[in-house]
Order: C-alpha cells, then sequence, then structure tokens
C-alpha cells in the first residue's frame, strides 16, 4: 500500500501532494486557475470558453485543461493547490481508505457532496474534497466527523469519483461487500468467522480484487505476490516482490485472505 503523501514541494506522481500557497498580507489572492494563464499554458479568453464548454457538457473544467488544452495534470493540481491554499492529491488505485472512516457513509451522499475522509493522524483527518471553500459540505464534515480537526485537500473531480468508487466496490471496500459493515454486534473472532463464511471464491468482490491485483503485480513487474493475514491488525496484508525486495501493496479484511489464495494461484 501506498500511504497519501504529506505536503510537499511541487512534483508530480501517484498522491503526490503539492504544498499550498501563501498569499503576503495586503496582496490579492491568485484566481483558480490564474496560475495557468500566469505561465502561459492558457488564455484568459481561452480558460473562459472552456469553463462555459465545462458547464455545457456536465464535465469538470479540470478534464478539459487536460484533454483539450494538453495542460499537464501536475500543473493544474498546483493551480488549485495555490488557490485554496491546501495540498493537491492525486488518484492512485493503490490508496486505502480506511472502513472505519467510511462506514457510516454512502457513496451516493460522498459523490453527492465532492468530498471523501483519507487517512486519519491522531485526532487530524484529512479529507479530499473537490471544493475546500464549500462551507455547507465543510460543515457535513464536520457533523460526520465532530471530534476530528478536518485537514482538507484539494483533489480533481473525477479522481474522487474514482476514489470512491474504488473504496465502496473495489478491493478496499471489501468490507461492505462482505457484509462487514451490516447485522449484529460481534466480538472479533466471532466476527472474523462469520465472515469468512460468507466469503467464497467466486463473489464478485473476490474476482475483482484477485484481477485488479494481477493487474496491478504485472504493471509493477512482480515476481511474487505475498498474502499475508495479520492477526494483530486483523487486516490481510498484500504485499509484491520486485527485484527481491518487498513492498506492500494494500491491506484488506482478514477474512479476505482464504478466498483471495485460491483465485490468485
Amino acid at each position: 500500500m501506498r500511504p497519501p503523501a504529506r505536503s510537499t514541494p511541487a512534483t508530480t506522481g501517484p498522491l503526490d501532494a503539492h504544498a499550498g500557497g501563501r498569499t503576503a498580507p495586503g496582496t490579492r489572492r491568485p484566481l483558480k486557475f490564474e496560475y495557468l494563464v500566469t505561465r502561459g499554458s492558457i488564455t484568459r479568453d481561452q480558460l473562459a470558453a472552456t469553463m462555459v464548454e465545462a458547464r455545457d457538457q456536465q464535465v469538470s473544467v479540470e478534464s478539459l485543461l487536460m484533454l483539450k488544452h494538453e495542460i499537464p495534470k501536475g500543473d493544474i493540481g498546483h493551480s488549485l493547490s495555490l488557490f485554496y491554499r491546501c495540498p493537491f492529491i492525486s488518484f492512485d488505485h493503490h490508496v486505502f481508505v480506511s472502513p472505519d472512516l467510511v462506514r457510516s457513509l454512502s457513496p451516493e451522499r460522498l459523490k453527492r457532496g465532492g468530498w471523501i475522509p483519507l487517512e486519519r493522524d491522531g485526532s487530524v483527518l484529512m479529507v479530499l474534497t473537490k471544493d475546500p471553500y464549500d462551507l455547507p459540505e465543510l460543515d457535513a464534515i464536520g457533523h460526520f466527523f465532530p471530534h476530528d480537526k478536518i485537514n482538507p485537500a484539494v483533489g480533481f473531480p473525477d479522481d474522487i469519483r474514482k476514489l470512491i468508487d474504488d473504496t465502496f466496490h473495489g478491493g478496499a471496500r471489501m468490507f461492505k461487500d462482505l457484509g462487514g459493515g451490516e447485522g449484529p454486534e460481534f466480538e472479533p473472532d466471532d466476527a472474523d468467522a462469520s465472515m469468512e463464511a460468507d466469503v467464497k471464491d467466486s463473489d464478485n468482490a473476490i474476482i475483482h480484487l484477485a484481477n485488479q491485483i494481477i493487474e496491478d503485480a504485472d504493471h509493477e513487474r512482480a515476481s511474487d505476490i505475498h498474502i499475508e493475514p495479520c492477526s494483530l491488525t486483523r487486516q490481510t496484508i498484500i504485499r509484491f516482490r520486485v527485484d527481491g525486495t518487498c513492498f506492500e501493496y494494500r491491506r484488506v479484511p482478514a477474512a479476505v485472505a482464504r478466498p483471495l489464495g485460491t483465485r490468485s494461484r
């Protein structure tokens, strides 16, 4: 697993975070995509036309800037970071959103709001959102997580939807597909036993996860895939061996280990 990166200088790559810009007292805060205009990536007239086109086609401005004007994603993200004064985070399939963070949320609600909780560090919760200045949604996030200090990061709307889908319907959200978030309360051992009884190697969720792991392992040129149940964290750790070195790829619920191992052989 490759966890979300912390704020760093403007570098690109999966889950890169660009440090938010700060404006000196008395200076004007940049417009949303002013960085792109200033560096000559697009003219103001082109930007205005692109924003109108995005609204008419009901697509994100960011997607048109990349597809139509061939502006690098990292540059667009840096512009958003400067505008919103927070890190920019790009989508990556290796991101693991803890089931505990989304247990009380639905994908429909998250897509409607354009945000998803990303990681918790103590009492600080990083939330990836398409608009860190959307005060009603920030209030809603505070309602869902009343005991956390919310630390927003900005992302592309399309990326956030992909992450929501990957979390709820991909391998990273196995506990919902396996029934782990519903039903009566169990002691940990009973919960694992109940989940394992319901998990079969023919389940669509297992097939989806196994295929995703194999595809990513091939992309990483991994020689081995290790599926390691961990009793301490009650999770299954999946590792890839690349050039003789093992690294953690992602974590899934412990009950997935046996059927996943069967599908991956």
